[in-house]
């Protein structure tokens, strides 16, 4: 499977650092042609460890290959090292954020611009919820991507924000909320998604609210609040 959101560049083929010591092999040799299955059997195994660690510093090219059940240069076939394992994972989710959002958007009638901006708002949240290392590796400074690959990942469109500000232009051409800047609406719902969303990964052991109650919350006074009375929800 080639990369999400640009052609690979070839690169010679790196050892891994003390390639000499290397995990015995578990995993059986892939047939001829099937190169793509263990690019995703990595993938999969890097969304499990970080799905079950609190921090991407858990992610290491030995523990991978341990997960996977192959050997650290067969790591470095497809990937040229850590960051570009997670620059792939974190696309990789991503997407399934934009479908996720596209679904609960597709969900509610085109005749309903605001309720499809606040379907989408709340498919972001849950989905930000659902997977907070993914979220804090792209969104809250604990990065170990470089500059370019989260520009990278944010000009592709796989962050959310297009689908936001396509949900408020739609609002704005149905004149169904005050104001005419839909840049303005959509950065300005993000950033509250994104507030409630990182508050609630970094500080857990505060005493919150049930995360649907203050999804509800949130987002019921950030779309009151952009609606024209005539069109706002009971």
């Amino acid at each position: 499977m080639s990369s999400m959101l640009s052609p690979r560049i070839l690169r010679p083929v790196v050892a891994a650092p003390n390639s000499a010591s290397v995990i015995p092999l578990k995993r059986k040799r892939s047939k001829r042609g099937e190169g793509d299955r263990l690019r995703d059997e990595i993938l999969d195994a890097v969304d499990a460890i970080l799905a079950s660690n609190p921090s991407p510093d858990a992610v290491s090219i030995r523990a991978v290959a341990e997960k996977v059940g192959c050997t650290p240069p067969a790591i470095y076939l497809h990937f040229f090292d850590k960051q570009e394992m997670l620059f792939d994972v974190c696309a990789r989710q991503f997407t399934k954020l934009n479908t996720a959002i596209d679904a609960a958007v597709d969900g509610v009638a085109v005749t309903d611009p605001l309720g499809r901006l606040e379907a989408g708002l709340r498919a972001y949240i849950q989905f930000g919820l659902e997977h907070p290392e993914h979220y804090r590796i792209l969104f809250m400074g604990q990065s170990v991507l470089t500059n370019d690959q989260i520009e990278e990942l944010r000009r592709s469109g796989v962050t959310g924000l297009d689908r936001f500000l396509e949900r408020c232009r739609q609002c704005v051409k149905a004149g169904v909320v005050y104001g005419d800047d839909p840049k303005l609406m959509a950065y300005g719902l993000w950033a509250s998604a994104h507030g409630m969303i990182s508050l609630l990964i970094a500080k857990p052991h505060v005493d919150w609210p049930a995360a649907t109650k203050l999804t509800d919350h949130l987002v019921t006074s950030a779309i009151r609040g952009l609606a024209k009375s005539e069109f706002a929800t009971t």
